[in-house]
């Protein structure tokens, strides 16, 4: 970020301070920036593949490009059987424990698909509290987004086989659809009259529908509302003059 601030400061020929907030899990930092209370960015390693309120953040949320691509790792106690994704899928399931620990929500989601869904997610945010927690049996494992859990030659240490793209992410500007996006921001705008002439085509085209369906009720009941130009048996009943 420092990096970045600098790039930016000399582009654009003014300085650009770095002012970093933190928040007491990452969680709470995806809800501060979407919300655009008290910051205006996170930091450029977040999860793409995360959520924030039960929306994924590539919907959700304006990002930068991908800043790394990380290879994240599951742990487990050395000795305990339990060296691939496959075991630990099977493990969870047996239970009972089912508690695995992560640090925040957005690695948790990333991997999710890949875990029983009785699985009990456990947010732990200091690596070393989750490292003793898996020793001491308190989690079935533990979940690294990068690198290794400390001391990790007590440990069973597998990849997850993902990658995870990392960006910047920030406040999106219209998180609505595109069409909805354009009815608000014409009404921000000062253009009532697009909204006006919206309510009216809706109305005509309601309206429309009640009548023709009226009109097909009465026809199938056998008094239409329009009786027929011509009158069939008249016309048979006329003999033709030779």
């Amino acid at each position: 970020m420092e990096a970045i601030t600098a790039q930016l400061s000399a582009n654009y020929g003014r300085t650009i301070a770095l002012e970093r907030v933190y928040f007491a899990n990452s969680g709470l930092v995806v809800d501060a920036v979407a919300a655009g209370i008290h910051v205006d960015m996170s930091e450029p390693y977040y999860y793409l593949s995360g959520f924030n309120a039960n929306v994924p953040r590539i919907e959700s949320m304006a990002f930068s490009c991908v800043t790394a691509g990380l290879a994240s790792k599951f742990f487990t106690t050395a000795g305990s059987g339990v060296t691939s994704t496959d075991e630990l899928y099977t493990k969870i399931s047996d239970g009972p424990n089912r508690a695995v620990g992560f640090i925040g929500q957005g690695n948790y989601d990333a991997v999710s698909n890949m875990l029983p869904d009785s699985v009990t997610p456990t947010f732990v945010t200091n690596a070393t509290d989750m490292a003793a927690n898996v020793l001491s049996g308190a989690l079935v494992a533990g979940y690294v987004s990068e690198g290794l859990p400390p001391n990790p030659t007590a440990f069973e240490v597998f990849e997850t086989g993902i990658i995870s793209p990392r960006v910047a992410l920030f406040r999106k500007d219209d998180p609505g659809c595109s069409t909805a996006g354009g009815v608000l921001a014409a009404v921000r705008e000062g253009a009532p009259g697009l909204i006006a002439a919206v309510v009216v085509v809706a109305v005509v085209a309601l309206l429309s529908i009640v009548l023709l369906a009226y009109l097909i009720c009465k026809e199938r009941s056998g008094s239409p509302v329009f009786m027929p130009l011509l009158n069939t048996a008249a016309v048979e009943a006329v003999k033709p003059q030779l």
